[in-house]
């Protein structure tokens, strides 16, 4: 883990330049996307389908549509993240009994397997990323962060 690096007034922001919120999401975005990546690479995959592969067990029976808000990506992209899955032998499509063109993700044998090693991981850069943060603060902050995700689903509607 890198050092702490001090923030210049620049970066932090004022108000010639704005509140410098941007831009820590993109460089935290970065950073965790790198590491999870990293980490994930040990078990063949990138961060987008060790979190496709949780999220489709924590939301059994979900279809890919509903699943997608949750991915950040667009329909092809989701599909090509559940193809890799696929052809890794964790995941397979299902299709609905009266609608063939419902379908849902079922993990296979093999994605049950994996799928606690990868929460695992994904705990362990969790508790890494809010190190140094009471209880208190982690909540004020999953508080903020979610009125900003609630502002930024809105920016095109302005």
């Amino acid at each position: 883990m890198r050092p702490i690096q001090k923030i210049s007034k620049k970066e932090s922001g004022d108000r010639k330049t704005g509140s410098g919120v941007p831009m820590h999401i993109f460089q935290i975005t970065r950073e965790l996307r790198t590491a999870l990546d990293r980490r994930m690479a040990e078990f063949g995959l990138t961060s987008q389908q060790a979190f496709l592969l949780i999220r489709s067990l924590r939301n059994w029976g979900a279809s890919p549509n509903q699943l997608m808000p949750q991915m950040g990506t667009d329909n092809a992209g989701l599909t090509r993240l559940i193809d890799r899955l696929e052809e890794a032998s964790l995941v397979t499509r299902r299709t609905g009994e009266n609608d063939r063109r419902s379908i849902w993700l079922e993990a296979t044998g093999a994605g049950l397997a994996l799928a606690p090693k990868l929460e695992r991981v994904m705990q362990r850069t969790d508790r890494q990323l809010i190190a140094g943060l009471s209880a208190e603060e982690v909540a004020q902050l999953n508080g903020l962060l979610s009125r900003v995700l609630d502002n930024a689903r809105n920016l095109e509607e302005e």
